[in-house]
């Protein structure tokens, strides 16, 4: 159990750096200019194609090898958890901590993406912005 908080704190320590806050904030912006950009060509697809084209095909894939590569330090699973395991820790609950470091961190991020490319495509007032959130969120 001890090697799997490591490997959680070895991924939430990787994360810290000012780079994957750069390359969160760049993603954002992306989606929401793809959003805005659809609702200005076709209003009543804008939500579908937002998130199948910018969010779901493009930002999440990206910021999830991005992530996945920040976290083991380019390096292999195993051997990324070395300072984990160099101190007698268990090799593979350092990884699978690791690895759900990284899925946790990974769909909230899909989820908060998502969220901000329905309300940047659908607009404050739509009424079926609110259901829109709920399945995008969740799918994220």
């Amino acid at each position: 159990m001890t090697a799997f908080l490591a490997g959680l704190g070895v991924t939430g320590r990787r994360l810290r750096v000012i780079p994957s806050g750069f390359a969160l904030a760049a993603a954002f912006f992306f989606v929401v200019l793809c959003a805005v950009l659809e609702r200005r060509h076709a209003p009543e697809l804008a939500p579908d194609r937002t998130l199948m084209s910018a969010v779901f095909g493009i930002v999440l894939p990206l910021l999830s090898y991005g992530l996945l590569e920040r976290v083991t330090q380019r390096q292999r699973l195993d051997d990324s958890v070395q300072e984990v395991a160099r101190h007698g820790g268990n090799r593979r609950a350092a990884v699978f901590g690791v690895l759900a470091g990284s899925a946790v961190i990974t769909a909230g991020i899909g989820a908060a993406l998502a969220c901000v490319g329905v309300v940047s495509s659908r607009g404050a007032y739509d009424p079926a912005l609110w259901s829109d959130l709920e399945n995008s969120a969740w799918i994220g």
